[in-house]
This record gives structure tokens, sequence and C-alpha cells, in this order.
């Protein structure tokens, strides 16, 4: 009597982020995604999808990896037991807050452990104010000495984050 045994490969998925070490709002977001397989078989028709965060942009992903939707997929490949695949992807963060990312692998061979087939990071990008003053002369228009001065003084926040707890100090 002969059995059939398939190909089995614990294959598992990391994904961190390389920099930068303390991200703001503007600032582009690289990560790191490590596909490994543990074996004993090696991995056919590996699969890898990275799904991006919500709130930043796809800047560019290594080993032609392909964007569309806020999802990137790469054509599937093999991996012997015991190698490793490292792939980097690039996210420009539009606003502060917490990014969430999530790599998933896959294969046509058995896993006996597929807990670590996923791997999520998740991100803290703080907040950028870009704030200014402008105080100018409202009144009058040509002021002589002895005359009271208005000023009119503006200040703004070209962002991309909300400024918070903002104190304006004029000194006369």
């Amino acid at each position: 009597t002969s059995t059939s045994v398939g190909a089995s490969a614990n294959l598992g998925v990391s994904k961190t982020l390389a920099a930068p070490v303390s991200p703001v709002a503007g600032d582009t977001l690289v990560y790191v995604i490590t596909v490994s397989n543990a074996g004993p078989s090696t991995a056919s028709d590996v699969a890898l999808v990275d799904s991006l965060p919500s709130g930043g942009t796809y800047v560019s992903a290594t080993n032609a990896g392909s964007h569309a939707s806020g999802v990137i997929t790469w054509s599937t490949f093999s991996l012997a037991s015991g190698a490793s695949r490292v792939d980097t992807v690039r996210v420009k963060t539009v606003l502060d807050g917490t990014y969430a990312n999530v790599a998933r692998v896959s294969s046509s061979a058995g896993d006996p452990a597929t807990a670590d087939n996923r791997s999520t990071t998740s991100t803290s990008v703080g907040g950028v104010a870009n704030l200014s003053v402008t105080k100018t002369v409202a009144a009058p228009a040509s002021p002589a000495a002895g005359d009271t001065l208005i000023y009119v003084i503006t200040t703004s926040n070209a962002g991309p984050s909300t400024a918070s707890d903002v104190a304006l100090v004029d000194s006369l």
C-alpha cells in the first residue's frame, strides 16, 4: 500500500516599520515585510498581500509589487525550506493618527501552523502644525505721531494637522 503525502511548508510573515523612528504627518513610512518558510517542504505558489493603512498613500513596493485600491499584491513565487524573502513598502502619511498595516501570506502547500501567516503593524503618526503669524496696521492708513494705531494679527495653520493649545503673545 502506498500513501501520497502532500507538501507541507510552515510559512510565516512579519512586518516592521523600518523608518522613520518617530513619524509625523507628511512622512513616508518604510515597512519591511519578511516571508519565511520553516519547511519541511518548498512552498510553491506563495501569495503575499499587503493591505495599506487607511489614510496612507501608496508610494512604492519592491519585487514588482502591484498596487490597486489600497492593496499590494506580488506575483506568486516559490520559497525553499529554510529560506526567506524580504520586500519593502513605502506609504506616505497624510494626517496624524494610527496607521494599521496588514500583510498576509499563503501557499498551495499545506501549512501546519497558520497563526503566523498574518502580521499587523500599527504605527502612531504624530501631528505637524505649520503656524504663521502676521501683524499689520489696520488704521489709520497713514499714521502720524500721537495717533492711536489699530493692528490686525492673523494666525494661520497650513497643517497638515490641527494645532492644539496655541498661545499668542504680542509684545508692544
